[in-house]
């Protein structure tokens, strides 16, 4: 079985196509999560693979389905979210072995694929149905959806993971080059003259405020109870690390990191 990434027609991108075809014929019912660390320890048992073979696990659990009746997967097969193998370094191939890899020795460590989460997931014995949604969780998901509501799939797992390799982010892979193409030199995050990390959130942002007649102000309320929210959720960066809660004070006075985002 060979993975490809999802047609572009599986994406709703432009505005007037009214209500979805599938509404109220798709459902999400579980939910599953790794734990979470600053870095890989270079263990086998605690790979971006390992954790993400964690995560299904857990959402099987969660939803109540037998692994059996499962017919579909859907993932994003790039795992970073800015350090890339370092060229040259000699890969752990302990690591890999201690899996069913693929003919990738970097699947299940620095990118994943459907085939070694099939490959690592025996449980799994009736996947029929595989697709890419790259870029973040948010396309898997829409792209499992789609794939239900199409009939190609009736329980699919859906999954994003990330790896956290040594090493300051954004600083290899294309990012290494002593030349690069003028779009990635401006993205968010990616060269010492681009714009920051958030700058793709602000122009979403500001977009929504000036559709919507809404401003950054009235936010605060939403961004209140998000951290509230936030601090239930024992995986994440906030409750781990700042257990504080988040005041209308701090959000209205917080400094622009790319207006409107603060």
């Amino acid at each position: 079985m060979t993975t490809q990434n999802a047609p572009a027609s599986m994406y709703r991108t432009t505005e007037g196509l009214g209500v979805w075809e599938h509404k109220g014929k798709v459902a999400a019912v579980g939910v599953g999560h790794s734990p979470t660390s600053r870095r890989w320890d270079g263990t086998p048992g605690n790979t971006m693979g390992a954790n993400s073979i964690i995560a299904l696990r857990q959402a099987i659990e969660d939803a109540g389905v037998n692994p059996a009746d499962i017919d579909g997967l859907v993932l994003d097969p790039v795992t970073t979210t800015g350090a890339h193998w370092p060229e040259g370094q000699e890969i752990p191939m302990d690591v890999v072995n201690a899996y069913n890899p693929t003919d990738d020795p970097l699947d299940g460590i620095a990118k994943l694929s459907a085939e070694w989460i099939l490959n690592n997931m025996p449980e799994l014995t009736n996947v029929k149905f595989t697709m890419y949604g790259p870029g973040c969780m948010s396309h898997a998901i829409v792209v499992a959806a789609q794939a239900v509501g199409e009939g190609r799939t009736h329980t699919c797992l859906v999954l994003k993971s990330w790896h956290n390799l040594d090493g300051r982010y954004n600083q290899a892979g294309i990012s290494a080059q002593d030349a690069v193409p003028g779009t990635f030199a401006l993205s968010p995050g990616r060269t010492l003259w681009g714009a920051p990390g958030s700058y793709g959130t602000a122009l979403q942002f500001a977009e929504y405020c000036r559709k919507y007649g809404k401003s950054h102000d009235m936010m605060a309320p939403f961004m209140e109870n998000s951290r509230r929210n936030g601090l239930m959720f024992p995986e994440g960066y906030w409750a781990q690390h700042r257990p504080e809660q988040l005041t209308a004070e701090d959000y209205l006075n917080a400094r622009w990191i790319a207006k409107p985002a603060s």
